[in-house]
């Protein structure tokens, strides 16, 4: 059965189903899964460090060892991770941890790298929040377009939504799934960084420290190369 057109369908009753508002709907449900999985990593991170015990062999310096004790030690730190109700409260205790844990004096990149990667989350956030947020409809170009806006899915701003009007203004330079496709690859790019962190913890340092993290330029969304140099090292075989 043949896809109901949006422009079919009366102003007010869309379904968001309409094959108009298909490629809108899987990029940022594609979106809104790599958020969730970078803020799993995250909390990963949070475990590690929490539930890190110290090993030190007769005769040698302590040496760190990042896997979870015997004492439930991995599900105390779990629900104190999972008892914040939205992602920002966790990178915050995330970001307690790194400053407070005795790792920093065994992998030195460790504070520095935490911390960069939880302040790019931080400014992702509020693009997050404006794509996760935003109504949209399917209209045609307002009046007062300048430039001449273009037929199909748009932010509603009947009402004056804030982060309406703010997704708004990209939508003549660049369009809208460009930006959210941006936010999507920005996310993996933390994501990965975040799973190389969590690697060379659970190796106990023994695999090198992730590159330089960077993200994908702005507005190249899914087609632009990635510049990150952080993908995760494979953890070491047993």
């Amino acid at each position: 059965m043949a896809k109901v057109r949006a422009k079919d369908v009366a102003d007010g009753y869309h379904r968001f189903t309409e094959r108009d508002f298909e490629p809108y709907a899987l990029a940022i449900g594609q979106f809104c899964l790599a958020w969730n999985d970078l803020h799993e990593r995250l909390g990963i991170i949070f475990v590690a460090l929490c539930a890190a015990t110290r090993n030190q062999p007769r005769g040698s310096k302590a040496r760190m060892n990042a896997t979870v004790d015997e004492s439930n030690s991995m599900s105390v730190h779990a629900g104190i991770w999972n008892s914040a109700h939205y992602d920002r409260p966790k990178r915050d205790m995330l970001r307690a941890a790194v400053e407070r844990t005795w790792l920093t004096g065994v992998l030195p990149q460790l504070a520095e790298g935490i911390q960069d990667l939880l302040s790019r989350a931080d400014s992702l956030e509020d693009t997050r929040n404006t794509i996760v947020h935003t109504p949209l409809q399917w209209t045609g170009p307002y009046i007062d377009d300048q430039p001449p806006g273009r037929i199909g899915v748009r932010p509603n701003l009947f009402l004056g939504h804030k982060r309406a009007h703010r997704l708004s203004k990209i939508s003549f330079s660049k369009t809208i799934l460009d930006e959210i496709k941006w936010a999507h690859d920005a996310t993996l790019a933390l994501r990965d960084y975040a799973v190389s962190i969590e690697v060379v913890l659970v190796s106990g340092g023994a695999m090198p420290w992730p590159g330089k993290l960077q993200l994908p330029n702005r507005g190249h969304g899914q087609g632009a190369k990635s510049q990150s140099d952080a993908k995760p090292p494979r953890p070491p075989q047993s």
